[in-house]
């Protein structure tokens, strides 16, 4: 379900910012602190609408692909919660046109 939301962000990417190519993953499982998780990039004719496209894939990638993370400390977890920070980057996108 994760992969297939990612993937269809990608194609959005594609289509609205005209781009040559583009890819995003995001890793999955245990993660330690300060390692990379998510990778993003972009190919278009011109580097701003390869910026914008990179952009964007980051800030609807919490609103719009479903993630859970977990966080450990020593004998105890909690789920993190959705931030509305990120709701507020992801809207930015959905009211440009």
């Amino acid at each position: 379900m994760t992969e297939k939301a990612l993937m269809k962000l990608v194609e959005q990417a594609v289509v609205r910012f005209s781009l040559n190519s583009a890819g995003a993953l995001h890793r999955v499982g245990r993660i330690y602190n300060n390692e990379q998780i998510v990778w993003v990039g972009a190919a278009a004719q011109h580097r701003q609408a390869a910026f914008d496209a990179a952009s964007f894939l980051m800030d609807m990638l919490k609103q719009s692909v479903p993630l859970w993370k977990k966080e450990f400390k020593g004998d105890n977890s909690e789920w993190v919660a959705a931030k509305a920070s990120d709701d507020k980057s992801a809207l930015k996108w959905m009211l440009k046109k």
